[in-house]
């Protein structure tokens, strides 16, 4: 008495003539739905509203993620904005990028994330495969412009960076925004283990990856140049943005509840 008979027969119905279990173990299923997500055109507002709710999700599981996505896609957004030199086209798939690159999080278990000590070389490791997770999730579903942007954004001009260890000349100005803007979300979002760290440790780590050729002189120094304008920016769009996932992560417990109820 569970389920409604209607809807069960309405189900038995679809499983004979579409022969959704043996899709299921197959795996067949996923080219049907690619051929119906291509069929679909979405308008530029519905597409930044889809990409945005991806970031609401990941937030369910760490509020962590939606401030980094947050810091992450409004620095790099004031940058490119202050640089002057990026057309309409390229700004905006920065931002894409920006809000899609840590995607692949969602795989690293939430122990290895939030450690409050030096990782096991298996840890890092571990945590090293978001990138690769990235590409398996958003590749052939995303441009190629934007994927190359976000899965860049732990590369390094002097080839240090992973990973495939390109160097600043295989890099646009975008790929570059993007590595400075993640790395100032890092340092300036709370954590469980640690609070954010103050302006004046900012830069100074940021000066020093410049002078050992990590970052981009230029795009590092607007940064610096422009720095209580842009994180309070920051501010007030993480203000904003938490806001809304507040309410929809209450709404979720909710519903998780209702439903935990009934089931028993």
């Amino acid at each position: 008495v569970k389920y409604s008979k209607q809807a069960f027969d309405l189900f038995d119905q679809a499983q004979v003539k579409y022969d959704i279990f043996n899709k299921f173990r197959k795996g067949t299923y996923k080219d049907e739905l690619d051929e119906l997500y291509n069929a679909i055109i979405f308008s530029d507002d519905e597409k930044k509203k889809y990409i945005e709710m991806l970031m609401y999700i990941s937030g369910f599981r760490d509020e962590y993620n939606v401030v980094n996505t947050v810091t992450s896609t409004c620095v790099a957004s004031e940058i490119a904005r202050k640089l002057g030199s990026m057309n309409e086209d390229d700004t905006t798939k920065l931002y894409y990028a920006a809000i899609l690159h840590d995607v692949g999080m969602l795989s690293v278990p939430l122990e290895i994330i939030n450690a409050s000590r030096k990782l096991t070389p298996e840890e890092t490791d571990k945590m090293r495969t978001h990138v690769e997770i990235t590409v398996t999730l958003l590749r052939g579903r995303i441009s190629d412009d934007v994927l190359n942007i976000a899965i860049r954004h732990h590369e390094r001009a002097d080839g240090s960076g992973y990973p495939d260890g390109i160097l600043n000349q295989d890099m646009n100005t975008a790929t570059r925004i993007l590595q400075v803007a993640d790395t100032v979300a890092g340092l300036t979002c709370r954590r469980n283990y640690r609070e954010p760290k103050s302006k004046t440790a900012v830069i100074a780590i940021l000066n020093d990856e410049v002078e050992h050729n990590k970052f981009h002189r230029v795009i590092v120094k607007t940064f610096i140049d422009n720095y209580d304008e842009i994180m309070g920016k920051v501010k007030e769009q993480s203000e904003e943005i938490l806001a809304t996932w507040s309410r929809l992560n209450n709404q979720y417990d909710q519903v998780t509840e209702t439903l935990s109820r009934r089931s028993t």
